[in-house]
């Protein structure tokens, strides 16, 4: 069983859901939830943002790796050969 606001996971590697406290902006009783994808490097977490789905956070996710050279399989993009 999970505990309370552990992340929960997507088909992707590397890519969570997250539930943030209660806004106030929102509705009482409502909570606001994002995806977020990250990469983790020699024990580091690499933030690569917050997306609305989990195809775009895989991809942001492919994308960092590509631009910061780290040897990780790609999820979305395809490599070049």
């Amino acid at each position: 069983m999970k505990k309370k606001g552990e992340a929960r996971s997507t088909e992707f590697k590397g890519v969570s859901f997250l539930t943030s406290r209660r806004n106030r902006f929102h509705a009482p009783g409502t909570y606001t939830s994002s995806i977020e994808a990250r990469i983790t490097k020699t024990g580091k977490a690499i933030g690569c943002g917050t997306f609305n789905t989990a195809r775009e956070a895989a991809l942001a996710r492919d994308k960092k790796i590509l631009s910061l050279g780290i040897d990780e399989p790609l999820q979305i993009l395809k490599p070049k050969k």
